[in-house]
């Protein structure tokens, strides 16, 4: 797409956004300040217009690396990018300033773990480890999923660079699952945070999602109407102020010490471990002498079977067990997961300190709340009846501050490209 036409023809973009977002008013300048953005800085005319919304995680905490189930969404809160073809990658991304690599460099440093770079090399990596056309690009980027949000920042910015690089080079042909595959590597093997694949497949795929990763190599995947929205809900994602920074390890540990407790039992994940034998042999897992592995492979096994009962409920239009099953699911996080704070700074409990409030909120108002996302620390999801958004919203002002509340939308667009 022409940079000066899209400019001169507003309703170009205005319609294009149209059909990503419910409410596209708000975005309209947003796009416009980017392709602005994007050509003061590169001076590039042809381009594309990618967006990548952030997720919301309604069930299966936890058990997506296990091979699980989960049911997560994608929402209005995204990332966009102006892109254009070049010689190099160069990714200006707006707070964060420029980065600048070739496509040769794909080389992994201990160094670089947990930086930006590290996410695009792994990018270019799987691209080539898969025979796809990789080139250079030029690409403005700013975002409204926040690093330590709980929105999966890093699993939005894995799947927009893939988005990009699928439409300049691959006439958009890689699929979805692909998509969120190529991410997932990256994130694993070069930003060194162990994932499953559930984040980048909510980031790619758009709407609610039902998804079984029982097949590693090919997750079923339903997909699944905005059941909330049909019943005057409100999804809100509340910023407990807590840190949600240096916690790979923490979330490792959850990873191993649900191997560990698959492991005893001669498998390699606890999606292979069957049920039964888990609970009859429960006396004997204490020779394991990690009591917190025992509970959260429980929480594996309650989670899994949650997510099917919501997945029927839906089916059956039953939004009071929907609400019911995602407390439900949260108080399992806090009980059994263990990812409410850390051991290590149990003074520090500001997430928990808001989930009490808003569990006293809920005794009197019909809706849910659970931890979101990783969890140590960041967001809670809170779904909230349209009828009482005002004394809410009241009630995280008073909580913590007026902004640490985000009203979002299910989004029933995934990863995409908006213009071409």
């Amino acid at each position: 797409m022409n940079l000066t036409k899209v400019l001169n023809e507003p309703n170009l973009l205005k319609e294009a956004l149209n059909n990503v977002y419910i409410d596209s008013s708000k975005q309209y300048d947003r796009y416009l300040d980017s392709l602005y953005q994007f050509k003061e800085i590169f001076d590039q005319n042809e381009v594309l217009i990618c967006s990548t919304p952030g997720r919301v995680e309604l069930c299966g905490n936890h058990t997506d690396h296990q091979l699980g189930k989960i049911l997560a969404a994608s929402i209005d809160i995204d990332s966009l990018a102006i892109a254009s073809k070049a010689d190099q990658i160069r990714i200006y991304s707006s707070g964060f300033g420029m980065i600048e690599l070739n496509t040769e460099d794909d080389h992994y440093l201990e160094s670089e773990r947990y930086t930006t770079i590290a996410l695009v090399k792994g990018i270019i990596k799987r691209f080539k480890e898969l025979n796809l056309v990789i080139g250079g690009f030029s690409a403005y980027i700013t975002s409204n999923v926040l690093p330590g949000s709980g929105m999966s920042s890093s699993a939005n910015f894995e799947v927009l660079l893939a988005t990009i690089i699928n439409h300049l080079y691959n006439d958009g042909s890689i699929d979805a699952v692909t998509i969120a595959k190529i991410a997932q590597f990256s994130e694993v093997n070069y930003f060194g945070k162990p994932c499953g694949l559930m984040d980048q497949l909510a980031c790619v795929y758009g709407g609610i999602i039902y998804v079984d990763f029982s097949d590693e190599n090919l997750p079923k995947i339903v997909k699944i109407d905005d059941i909330f929205h049909k019943h005057g809900f409100i999804l809100s994602l509340v910023d407990t102020r807590s840190a949600h920074d240096d916690l790979s390890d923490e979330y490792a540990k959850i990873v191993d010490e649900m191997k560990d407790i698959a492991h005893f039992f001669a498998k390699s994940t606890l999606s292979e471990l069957d049920e039964k034998s888990f609970y009859d042999n429960f006396s004997k897992l204490g020779i394991i002498n990690n009591d917190r592995a025992i509970l959260r492979a429980h929480h594996f096994f309650s989670e899994v079977k949650r997510v099917d009962k919501i997945f029927e409920a839906i089916k059956n239009d039953n939004i009071d067990l929907i609400l019911q099953l995602i407390k439900l699911s949260g108080y399992s996080s806090f009980m059994y997961l263990q990812n409410i704070y850390l051991n290590s700074k149990p003074h520090e409990q500001k997430l928990s300190i808001t989930l009490a409030m808003i569990e006293k909120y809920l005794y009197d108002h019909a809706g849910a709340f659970r931890i979101h996302g990783g969890g140590f620390g960041g967001t809670v999801l809170v779904i909230t009846h349209k009828d009482n958004n005002d004394s809410y919203r009241k009630l995280v002002k008073d909580l913590i501050d007026t902004d640490a509340c985000k009203t979002t939308n299910i989004r029933n667009n995934g990863s995409i490209c908006i213009l071409k």
